[in-house]
């Protein structure tokens, strides 16, 4: 984000407002409370480099070879699936 060089147009509440709105229900709870802690604690408006720590850190995490959303879902379908059900 640092090389975009009008950053200071996505700053703009709207524009923060529809990033916002594009995120996964999970990261706009996060976000809130994040905006939250901003105002609160640090005296100032959240901008749109608030935002991106949290949704990078969501997505690596998303990501992970091992423990993913994709490998996980992977993996208990696989164990589900090979494993007897006791009747």
């Amino acid at each position: 984000m640092n090389n975009i060089s009008n950053l200071t147009v996505l700053n703009h509440m709207l524009n923060i407002q529809v990033i916002t709105y594009k995120l996964a229900g999970c990261l706009q709870t996060k976000w809130r409370e994040d905006s939250n802690r901003i105002k609160r604690h640090d005296n100032r408006i959240p901008n749109v480099q608030d935002i991106t720590p949290s949704v990078k850190i969501a997505s690596e995490s998303d990501n992970d070879a091992v423990f993913g959303k994709a490998a996980l879902t992977k993996s208990s379908a696989n164990s589900s699936s090979s494993t007897p059900v006791a009747k």
